[in-house]
């Protein structure tokens, strides 16, 4: 009968600790569930306002402009260059070409500049007062050039010995000079003070 009551009193205290083991666990495991909740709230929370802040970020538009580079410089004056003209040939045959080298020397203390275009940097054949050919009669984009220092500047026109009206032609529709002497001069469409000293080419 004693051996029974033991038996019985050990079942009883197993199955009263067994029971506080299983409560024990319970609660720690409900505790970690409650943690790993709250953590994936803040994480989804912290995900989602950073998101907010890249899209804020990327729909902000950028103020800053880079200015132009040219803004407050003005164009160059007869007082800021030195325009000079040589040519390939002082002689050419009736029909033939004429390769022109235009110099500009910049040689004032301020910066300035010049449109180097065919519009802009015109060079103007002549027979005697009569003008014959200008190379600004066809309309070209601009082509603005800074000029400080001591820059200096070097631009080839062509000539193909032949007569421009007041309208723009295609060169090949225009009619060729007849033989004579004819003088040769560069200026600046702006700036029409600063022009270069003639220079004669014979067409023979």
């Amino acid at each position: 009968m004693a051996a029974v009551l033991l038996v019985v009193a050990l079942a009883l205290c197993g199955g009263i600790v067994f029971g506080v083991i299983s409560v024990v666990r319970g609660m720690a495991g409900g505790e970690q569930s409650r943690s790993q909740a709250t953590n994936s709230q803040s994480a989804a929370k912290s995900g989602g306002e950073s998101s907010d802040d890249q899209a804020s970020q990327s729909a902000s538009p950028s103020s800053s402009k880079s200015p132009k580079k040219t803004a407050g410089i003005p164009d160059c004056t007869a007082a800021d260059v030195d325009l000079s003209l040589t040519a390939q040939s002082a002689v050419v045959g009736v029909g033939g070409s004429v390769t022109f080298k235009a110099a500009i020397d910049h040689q004032s203390d301020q910066d300035c500049l010049i449109d180097s275009s065919t519009s802009g940097l015109v060079l103007t054949i002549s027979s005697g007062a009569e003008e014959v050919w200008r190379s600004n009669v066809c309309p070209a984009d601009s082509n603005l050039l800074l000029l400080n220092g001591n820059d200096k500047y070097i631009q080839s026109i062509v000539w193909n010995t032949n007569s421009s009206g007041s309208k723009c032609v295609a060169d090949a529709n225009l009619p060729k000079v007849n033989a004579g002497t004819y003088t040769a001069r560069v200026s600046l469409r702006d700036a029409p003070k600063a022009e270069s000293d003639q220079l004669s080419v014979t067409v023979q």
